[in-house]
């Protein structure tokens, strides 16, 4: 064997320590593998000799197992990274009927393991996935087995599967800096360390009484196995302190407690024989509690302390990162690059580790350089950061390359705007991952603001707009509005430009229902069609200003915004939508202004508006119908929107559309029979709607016979279609002569009949509808006693509220004379409830008359009239009056009486 050279670990090489070069004087490490010129003396106390000769005499003895054989499967299939394939046959064994339940207890723990151990090479949603499933197959056997005798090596796996979450995230937050992160590998490392100290206990009892012939339910194990899983308890619990510590700042009084308690460990572990790997494992990691002590130099001796002859390559791995570690600390990064580039050379290639220190190492000198003004430097050691991240993903790929990537972007921002800027950001993104988002948006802004004026305004909008987003997503959208406008502002011609400022118009129009914010709003978009004209986002603007005509209620102005959208594919479906939407409520708009006028000059101007009006409709609605997609399985939600508005439109329209109109029903109910899962519940409500709209048209026609050709389709309609049906029926039955209101009245009742059902669940204004056209449609279709019931039961529904009494009167004065009693009795109830001299009290009294006449007695009729006038003689306007004036005349002549109202 070689003389042991103690100088090797001093200088980091022995040439080194020959040459007087600048690594001699900064005294590196290098304890790793490719020239060890020493031989250590093991030393072993009384307590682990007796113990190591125990287990070797117990194990000798043993055939390997079932559950051996299964490990040694399934560990074949993890080293070479086959995890979807070992989950695979795991799963489909443990899914046979005929397993023991030994052989489903070592199925369950080499799936969880593999779970886990696949885990830690995925990242995000997938990761977090994966260890659940790997808990999920241990607390599943465990809630049925509770005693088995392999139920503390279950538990064991399930304490290291919250080890191995606590230290990725702990990655993740020293990569990253994100408290969150930090804040939830605590949780697990803590968790962690606390089962497993417990496990350890656990274990160490049933070991001893395994060895003192004690019966248990552990007897079926090997005392040998008691021990091991003992011993991975205990390193485990050292591991998930010595992870929590370095969470936390150097010097913290909860770290140093933290790593005292893990070296305590430790260092009993550390005292087996070294062909353990548990005790390889302890003598490791004691460095590294060294290391985060802040004693490098006790890292070293422990680290030099290791006998050489029994490492694995992972062992030298290990040491191979604490040694860089060291180095790092004692800020000696140029070290630490010689020490990685010999140990590739010796070793071939780097481990997943040992690829994110090379990072780490090089961004190190990188800030070296530009510290002391070497830009040539610096950007050599830019071009190796980049070549090492490429690297890494070639030979490690996944979550470490993943990792060199975060490394190497923690200098990016340094690179780009300098050390007091990157400061700006960093804090920044930490404020953003801790959920503190107002300050970090403040934070991103003062950031931008430095890069204008370091001459940098591309990232200065970059920046002022990722403030904007986080201010709007806390709905302080005044502070997002200024923002995003400074982010249109530092460089107008980029293409963030214009997505600014349109989000600084959305913020204005979010931020409050002022006057003020509204005419912000609206100068904002009209600002943007003007200056981004030419900018993708001008549609998009010109859409939200249409938008907003349209919810004040300027149909007018909103037409041409939308119609100057119809030429952009991606917007015309949109645009169409709004289009119908804003002509189906201008019409709506002008059909009740014409019917409300008083001024005749004014209802001769609406209904010459609304015949314009409604050519234009007729006209425009056929046009942008020819637009829509031939298939309907390419409709959006916009194109059906705008069939339904248009075909319920055009049914009303005098211009004869019913063709087109019933065309568009059909298609929209076509589109809402594909399935669509993420938008269900509009295309089951557009499909509805078409249904009975398709009916409505056709009854609208005239096709009261064969417009609901049978009562499937009528039962396809939703209660609220026949309803709405029912009353466009009703609107229409007044109009029609006898034969086609006949045929009116019989669909009606059916109608009504189909609904009835529904009783429960009707509203009372429901209700009081569907009484009024069950009466109406008896009287059509002749059914007069049955009429009058329905208008007792009206009565009754009215109770004492005037308007409802109103409608059951004039209902039961279609009855003539048959009704008469009750019209009579309505009129005077509702006169009582008026006050006296009103036009509503005028009408009422005058409805009383005639109800007189019908019933013959015209002495009463007198009487009332001349009642009414002595309470009120200038009540009412002029055609109110001519109507007294005129029942006065018929009472009092030998005339005809007059027909009843």
């Amino acid at each position: 064997m070689k003389e042991f050279d103690r100088s090797f670990y001093r200088t980091g090489h022995p040439k080194a320590a020959r040459s007087g070069c600048r690594l001699q004087s900064r005294r590196p490490i290098f304890p790793m593998g490719f020239d060890l010129y020493y031989v250590h003396l093991i030393e072993f106390n009384v307590r682990s000799l007796l113990i190591t000769c125990l287990i070797t005499l117990l194990s000798t003895s043993t055939v390997a197992t079932g559950a051996e054989v299964t490990a040694t499967y399934f560990s074949g299939l993890r080293d070479r990274g086959l995890f979807s394939l070992a989950e695979s046959v795991a799963l489909n064994r443990l899914a046979a009927d005929d397993l023991s339940n030994d052989e489903r207890a070592a199925l369950s723990l080499e799936l969880s393991k593999t779970f886990a151990q696949h885990a830690i090479h995925t990242l995000d949603t997938e990761q977090i996935d994966l260890y659940q499933r790997a808990e999920s197959v241990i607390e599943k056997f465990l809630a049925v087995q509770p005693r088995h005798p392999r139920a503390l090596e279950l538990r064991l796996q399930r304490a290291m599967i919250d080890l191995e979450r606590g230290r990725s995230l702990r990655w993740t937050a020293e990569l990253t800096r994100s408290d969150s992160a930090a804040l939830s590998a605590k949780g697990f490392l803590k968790k962690a360390a606390t089962e497993l100290q417990t496990l350890s206990d656990q274990i160490h009892k049933a070991f001893r009484r395994r060895t003192r012939g004690i019966a248990s339910s552990d007897d079926r194990v090997d005392p040998a196995e008691l021990y091991q899983w003992e011993e991975q308890a205990r390193l485990g619990a050292a591991q998930a302190m010595i992870a929590a510590a370095r969470l936390n700042p150097r010097g913290d009084s909860n770290s140093n407690r933290a790593l005292q308690e893990a070296d305590r460990l430790l260092e009993k572990l550390a005292r087996g024989v070294e062909r353990n790997p548990i005790t390889r494992s302890a003598k490791i990691w004691r460095a590294e509690v060294a290391r985060l002590s802040g004693d490098g130099q006790a890292a070293r001796r422990r680290l030099a302390d290791i006998e050489p002859t029994s490492l694995t390559p992972q062992d030298r791995d290990a040491m191979a990162a604490v040694s860089v570690r060291i180095l790092l600390d004692e800020d000696k990064p140029d070290a630490a690059a010689e020490l990685l580039v010999n140990y590739r050379k010796e070793r071939g290639s780097l481990s997943g580790e040992l690829q994110l220190l090379k990072v780490q190492t090089l961004v190190e000198l990188e800030r070296a350089a530009r510290a002391i003004n070497v830009p040539e430097l610096a950007v050599d050691v830019q071009r190796q950061i980049d070549l090492a991240v490429e690297r890494a993903k070639v030979e490690v790929g996944g979550v470490w390359a993943y990792r060199c990537r975060l490394a190497a972007d923690a200098v990016g921002n340094e690179r780009q705007f300098g050390p007091e800027i990157a400061a700006q950001i960093e804090r920044a993104e930490r404020l953003a991952a801790t959920g503190k988002t107002s300050e970090a948006a403040d934070a991103y802004f003062s950031s931008a603001e430095a890069m204008v004026e370091s001459g940098d305004s591309s990232a200065a909008a970059k920046y002022a707009f990722r403030a904007g987003s986080l201010a709007s997503s806390e709905n302080n959208y005044q502070s997002a509005k200024k923002f995003f406008l400074a982010a249109a502002k530092f460089d107008r011609n980029d293409p963030l430009s214009a997505q600014a400022h349109l989000m600084a118009a959305w913020c204005a129009g979010r931020s409050s229902n002022s006057q003020k914010a509204i005419a912000e709003y609206r100068r904002l978009l009209e600002e943007h069609r003007e200056i981004y004209s030419s900018a993708a986002t001008n549609a998009e603007a010109t859409l939200m200003l249409a938008r907003l005509e349209e919810s004040r209620r300027q149909y007018s102005r909103a037409l041409p915004l939308y119609r100057d959208t119809l030429t952009i594919a991606e917007k015309a479906d949109v645009a169409r939508a709004g289009i119908a939407r804003c002509l189906d409520r201008l019409l709506a708009f002008l059909a009740e202004e014409s019917a409300q006028a008083d001024d005749p000059k004014i209802r001769e101007v609406r209904q010459q508006q609304l015949q314009e009006w409604s050519n234009t409709a007729s006209s425009e609605f056929a046009d942008l119908a020819a637009g829509l997609p031939d298939v309907e399985t390419r409709w959006s939600p916009h194109d059906a929107e705008f069939a339904v508005v248009a075909a319920q439109r055009l049914s009303k329209l005098p211009t004869n559309q019913t063709d087109l109109a019933l065309n568009l029903a059909e298609r929209a109910l076509r589109s809402s029979e594909f399935q669509r899962p993420n938008d269900r519940e509009f295309w089951q409500k557009i499909g509805e709607a078409a249904d009975g709209l398709r009916s409505a048209i056709r009854v609208s026609a005239g096709d009261f016979s064969g417009g609901l050709a049978d009562d499937s389709e009528l039962r396809r309609m939703t209660v609220t279609a026949r309803i709405s049906l029912l009353q466009d029926l009703r609107l229409r039955l007044s109009e029609l002569s006898v034969g086609p209101r006949t045929q009116c009245g019989r669909l009606m009742l059916k109608i009504v009949e189909s609904v009835e059902g529904n009783g429960s669940r009707l509203k009372p204004a429901e209700r009081w509808l569907l009484a009024k056209a069950k009466a109406e449609a008896d009287i059509a279709v002749g059914e007069l006693d049955r009429a009058e019931q329905t208008v007792e039961q009206l009565t009754q529904m009215a109770g004492s509220d005037a308007g409802r009494m109103r409608e059951a009167a004039q209902i039961a004065e279609r009855l003539g004379e048959r009704g008469a009693e009750r019209t009579l009795d309505l009129w005077q109830r509702i006169t009582a409830r008026l006050p006296a001299g009103s036009d509503e009290w005028l009408a009422a009294r005058i409805n009383s008359v005639e109800a007189l006449i019908t019933l013959g007695r015209l002495d009463e009729a007198r009487k009332l009239i001349r009642v009414t006038r002595l309470l009120a003689p200038n009540a009412g306007d002029a055609e109110l009056r001519n109507r007294l004036n005129e029942l006065d005349a018929a009472t009092n002549s030998d005339s005809a009486r007059p027909n009843s109202r």
